[in-house]
């Protein structure tokens, strides 16, 4: 197993080496700093999207979302913890980005193989991975993904159901960090 930074220098998680020998590129789904992907820049070929991020020289970037609508999706907009799934505070505010769904985001990009899908959409992950089919999951080897029922425990049913749907579509599962990091690990 890689550690892998995921949150500036004081947070971690792990994917398995294997995705080195894969086929596949990175895909990195939230990759607003692209902490996560560096350490494989010149590797693999990288694909990031994000809808405040910016470009990272070695790597493809789609300014914008991907979840499950093609078109404008309503962003909460608080910089680092926005989100198209939880509901807005005071202080934030509500902002149209471009969203993509999966499908189209792989036609866009000409993915056809995935060695690693991380991701950390503030919650949308949620949304993202109920809409995905068994043939996108049969094309992804590994998915690193942060859970975001550490922000709100009401959450955690909407967890337990994405765990087991990764599960059913083919992968072991590893709770590797906190802040709701786990690796599928397609078996």
């Amino acid at each position: 197993m890689t550690i892998i930074k995921t949150i500036g220098e004081w947070d971690y998680s792990r994917v398995d080496d294997r995705l080195l020998s894969h086929d596949g590129c990175i895909v990195d789904l939230g990759c607003d700093d692209w902490e996560f992907v560096k350490p494989f820049i010149g590797l693999k070929r990288i694909i990031g999207a994000d809808p405040f991020g910016k470009p990272l020289e070695g790597a493809t970037f789609y300014q914008g979302a991907v979840g499950t609508i093609n078109g404008i999706a309503q962003i909460t907009s608080s910089g680092q913890n926005s989100s198209t799934f939880f509901v807005p505070k005071y202080d934030e505010k509500t902002i149209g980005v471009q969203m993509v769904t999966w499908r189209k985001f792989c036609l866009l990009h000409s993915i056809t193989s995935v060695s690693l899908l991380k991701l950390n959409i503030e919650g949308g992950e949620y949304p993202l991975l109920a809409n995905m089919s068994s043939n996108d999951y049969a094309r992804i080897d590994q998915i690193a993904v942060s859970f975001h029922n550490f922000i709100d425990d009401g959450y955690r049913e909407a967890t337990e159901a994405a765990l087991h749907r990764l599960t059913l579509a083919g992968y072991s599962i590893t709770k590797t960090a906190d802040w709701g990091w786990y690796l599928a690990l397609k078996t």
